[in-house]
């Protein structure tokens, strides 16, 4: 009875350290690197890593795929002029939220952190939306916080949003 009483607390034991290490790989970031954002979508995850480095040497890295396989990254750092990274407060007639948005060649990326409603991020390219990746399980699975303060970001206003971001949309 006593052997069957340790081999059940080993199983319990074990599913909560193997239960922790899957919560643990839901970020592309590296144990370094603070996670600003981080949620599943699908098989992939989508991060946002900030430094924890000095000042001067600090920035921020979107990342698309996997721990194994990053299949995109885009950085931005303090010695950036002008800065990659923006973030507006965006409010709406039925909800508000924070945007943050950065361009890559002609691609816009925006992660969208709404009051209600799950996060998404949505990929703008030559007037069309090319894709909308929500996060799994809504909030539940996010990881950090798009509305704490980095000096990575640069905030801008929502007509500055607007008239940068949404107008390629709109076909302006």
């Amino acid at each position: 009875m006593a052997m069957k009483t340790i081999s059940c607390i080993c199983s319990l034991f074990s599913l909560f350290v193997f239960a922790g290490a899957s919560a643990a790989t839901q970020t592309n970031c590296q144990l370094h690197e603070k996670v600003f954002f981080s949620c599943p979508s699908g098989k992939k995850i989508l991060s946002m890593c900030e430094s924890s480095g000095p000042e001067a040497e600090q920035y921020m890295e979107y990342r698309y795929g996997t721990p194994d396989k990053i299949e995109l990254r885009f950085r931005g750092s303090n010695a950036d002029i002008p800065r990659k990274f923006f973030r507006a407060k965006i409010s709406g007639a039925n909800n508000t939220g924070t945007t943050i948005w950065f361009k890559n060649n002609d691609t816009y990326y925006t992660l969208n952190s709404p009051v209600r409603g799950a996060p998404y991020l949505e990929v703008l390219s030559h007037n069309k939306r090319i894709a909308r990746l929500s996060c799994n399980d809504g909030w539940s699975s996010v990881e950090g916080d798009p509305d704490n303060a980095s000096s990575t970001i640069e905030t801008k206003s929502q007509s500055e949003f607007f008239a940068e971001v949404l107008s390629i949309r709109k076909g302006k």
